[in-house]
């Protein structure tokens, strides 16, 4: 329940700032081409190292490559609220994407392996009500947020949350 409550708490972050990504680029300077590029890092790094990732989880384990991803959010958040320019904000956004491909088949490892078979699917389910609730929730924190205090309060959240997320997972997966 741990892993499912942290992810929780992570992508509501995540989703309160990322639907509206292409304004704090654009904020930053970024053109419609740089904004394109960014995404297409994210997917790219995203997607393409969730198979290096599950690799790395069945050689170490499962828990490392969680902690340190989100060890990792809040160095990004860090870089995110000193960044003045589009290119450090996408480094930035692209490490964290990086971290989250990595640690994303863990998560998954380790809902299957801390479960009895039978209580399985309901683990499943409660970690994808969980996630796709951050996911939903988000954006309409990011809505009332964003205009009152910027993108800069939301990514000191995200040290925040991050910093709770971590200690819970260090201390308690």
């Amino acid at each position: 329940m741990v892993l499912s409550i942290t992810v929780f708490l992570i992508d509501t972050i995540v989703s309160s700032w990322y639907m509206v990504l292409p304004l704090y680029l654009e904020d930053l300077g970024a053109r419609i081409i740089e904004i394109g590029l960014c995404y297409a890092l994210i997917n790219i790094t995203w997607r393409g190292l969730q198979f290096p990732g599950g690799l790395l989880s069945d050689k170490i384990g499962r828990k490392s490559p969680i902690v340190l991803s989100t060890f990792t959010f809040i160095l990004c958040y860090s870089a995110l609220t000193l960044a003045s320019t589009w290119a450090v904000a996408t480094l930035a956004i692209t490490i964290f994407w990086v971290f989250s491909g990595l640690q994303h088949p863990a998560v998954g490892s380790m809902i299957a392996e801390s479960v009895e078979e039978q209580g399985r699917p309901r683990a499943f389910a409660t970690y994808s009500f969980l996630m796709n609730l951050g996911w939903a929730v988000g954006p309409l924190i990011g809505a009332f947020l964003i205009p009152l205090y910027g993108f800069q309060m939301l990514f000191c959240f995200g040290i925040t949350i991050g910093g709770v997320c971590f200690l819970a997972q260090l201390l308690l997966l």
